[in-house]
Order: C-alpha cells, then sequence, then structure tokens
C-alpha cells in the first residue's frame, strides 16, 4: 500500500477539520457510482462523520452560523482509496 502523508496547519479554529470533512464528502459524492471509493480509518470514522453532519446541518438551517471550538491537539485523520473493495493509497492528514 502507498502511504502519502499530509500536513494541515493553521491557528485554531479556521477550518482545518471542516476543510477535511468537505473534502472527503466530496470525494465519496464523487466516487459513488464508480470502482473507486474512499474510507475513513476507524480512527476517524466517528470525528469525520461528525463533522460531515455538523457541516450540512449548518449549511441547511437558516440559523446562524456558530463556530466550534479549534482543535486544542494534534489529530490524525486517515483515509484509505481503492478500487473494487481493494484498498492501495493510505492517505494521513495530520490537523495541527
Amino acid at each position: 500500500m502507498i502511504k502519502q502523508k499530509f500536513t494541515i496547519l493553521g491557528p485554531s479554529g479556521v477550518g482545518k477539520t471542516s476543510l477535511m470533512a468537505t473534502m472527503y464528502d466530496n470525494v465519496k459524492e464523487m466516487f459513488d457510482g464508480t470502482l473507486l471509493s474512499i474510507r475513513p480509518s476507524s480512527n476517524s470514522n466517528q470525528r469525520i462523520n461528525r463533522a460531515v453532519a455538523e457541516m450540512n446541518a449548518a449549511l441547511s438551517s437558516d440559523a446562524e452560523f456558530e463556530p466550534r471550538p479549534g482543535t486544542s491537539e494534534p489529530i490524525e485523520y486517515s483515509f484509505s482509496i481503492g478500487i473494487g473493495g481493494n484498498y492501495y493509497i493510505e492517505c494521513a492528514f495530520k490537523d495541527f
């Protein structure tokens, strides 16, 4: 498996986790109906799905957007990308 590491660096609360959630959601949607697939690691799954749900709820609501507190400790989000259920690429994003 090919492993790629990325760093997302910026001040707390600027949207690094939101960026990860949006990227994952868009890639997942783009891969729908193809042999390609993306899946978060078990450690990333709950965090990324919660961030996607919060983002979608905020975008579909008429309520004023309330940013959530920023990341206090570095978090790693890992995703595997594959074809037909066989995963060949692992991407690890470190959110600082």
